[in-house]
């Protein structure tokens, strides 16, 4: 074979992977957007979640299913978490259920309102507290947590209502740029963030644009999924900063 066909025999079946990658995420989003509109019940990770209308919805990504397993993981018992973009609370929910003290926020009210309710559902509500913020703008400006858990929206788009919120961070991830850039100052020292982020978007420019801010990376875990792999990424406070 020509070095050239063999330079596109290695091309193509990325191509193709890409273009599949775009079919499925979009049906995906068209079949989320018209239950986001009706609400739905879902029993995941043993925790009953009412999904309101405009919430994202964990049936219909891996992330939440696999962040949620890594936080079974680890030894939270007494730690103070923080679930940035709670959404439905299943990531409040799960952790809280390991012995967390959980503090949950989400810009849109609905979310707010919707992790409430799954939390006082699961008999958790003396272990989670819920506010309405964005990122960290509507928490005391003492407070600092053992963890900072965070599905981020991760694609390079601008969001244009409360549901695509948590899909869209802005053309250039100004909302993780905006998260990253105070996430620091919320840490306790021996603290971290977990992220979770998928193949689908550009996770070097991500993991990198968070490093800059004195974060260390860490790849946690690596899990491939049909047209994706996920990545779940811890990152600690650079020591000499």
């Amino acid at each position: 074979m020509s070095e050239a066909g063999a330079r596109g025999a290695r091309t193509e079946p990325s191509v193709a992977r890409r273009l599949l990658r775009r079919a499925a995420h979009s049906f995906a989003h068209r079949l989320y957007a018209r239950i986001a509109k009706a609400g739905d019940r879902v029993y995941f990770h043993d925790v009953s979640l009412e999904i309101a209308p405009s919430v994202f919805h964990p049936r219909f990504t891996l992330t939440s299913k696999v962040l949620a397993g890594y936080l079974e993981t680890i030894e939270l018992r007494g730690s103070q978490l923080l679930d940035m973009g709670c959404g439905s609370g299943i990531l409040g929910c799960v952790a809280a259920r390991q012995g967390a003290d959980v503090t949950a926020v989400d810009i849109n009210p609905v979310a707010v309102e919707c992790t409430l309710r799954n939390a006082r559902a699961n008999r958790l509500q003396d272990r989670i507290r819920v506010l309405h913020s964005d990122l960290f703008g509507g928490l005391p400006a003492e407070t600092r947590y053992d963890h900072i858990v965070w599905n981020p929206p991760f694609y390079a788009k601008e969001p244009t209502d409360d549901a695509s919120r948590a899909w869209n961070a802005g053309s250039r991830f100004e909302v993780i740029d905006r998260f990253a850039r105070q996430a620091a100052g919320r840490l306790r020292p021996e603290g971290n963030l977990i992220i979770i982020l998928s193949t689908d978007t550009d996770v070097d420019a991500i993991v990198g644009g968070i490093a800059s801010y004195g974060f260390t990376p860490r790849l946690a875990v690596s899990r491939k999924r049909f047209f994706e792999t996920l990545k779940i990424y811890e990152f600690t406070i650079r020591t000499g900063r």
